[in-house]
């Protein structure tokens, strides 16, 4: 195969290897149930990805999920308030809330949801033992550890204090997929100055 076919396979193949799936998280324990109280995730970007769906285990059937995510540059710790960059309240938890949340490497994702409605919201626990369950995106493993809050998160449109702890943490359904390479056509292309390892793309 020339050069010129080889370079033009490698970019296409670039563009289009951005994976996706569902990320992992535990198993199913138990439920948590409050009346202002929702239960979730954080962990820390291993790479760029995107977030393009969401969805809350309801295993006590209620039928609705609620659903709010936030992009933070450092570590959560205590009574963080942060306005969540996605929120949804009320839909079907049959269904997977389509998103497009792009994440850059190194940022902390913290990921909140319960199954219910303003008055009583259900958390679905999976247990997590330090330094926490290990997760990955796209193959690149982080770390998935207990994040909390006692705030009423459809009243308060995800906008409550929430913190981060240790113990069981409240699963969310998080669907990614990778994110394009920043290549382009014109890279070796006509006109292009990097010309010393091959010919040009014809015009």
């Amino acid at each position: 195969m020339s050069f010129t076919k080889t370079a033009i396979a490698t970019f296409l193949l670039a563009g289009l290897a951005v994976g996706q799936g569902q990320m992992p998280i535990p198993n199913y324990s138990t439920t948590y149930s409050a009346s202002a109280g929702t239960r979730g995730f954080y962990f820390q970007a291993p790479v760029n990805f995107t977030i393009t769906g969401l969805r809350v285990p309801d295993e006590k059937k209620f039928g609705k999920q609620n659903v709010a995510v936030y992009v933070l540059a450092t570590k959560p710790g205590s009574n963080v308030t942060s306005t969540p960059v996605f929120f949804s309240a009320g839909k079907s938890s049959a269904t997977i809330l389509a998103a497009n949340i792009a994440v850059t490497k190194g940022k902390w994702v913290v990921v909140l949801g319960n199954a219910g409605d303003a008055t009583i919201q259900h958390n679905s626990y999976g247990n997590v033992t330090s330094p926490g369950y290990p997760s990955n995106i796209l193959g690149n493993k982080t770390l998935l550890n207990r994040v909390w809050t006692n705030t009423n998160l459809i009243t308060q449109a995800g906008k409550g204090a929430f913190n981060a702890s240790t113990g069981p943490m409240g699963r969310v359904e998080v669907y990614i997929k990778g994110q394009k390479a920043l290549g382009t056509a014109t890279l070796f292309g006509k006109g292009s100055a990097n010309k010393k390892i091959g010919s040009p793309f014809p015009p």
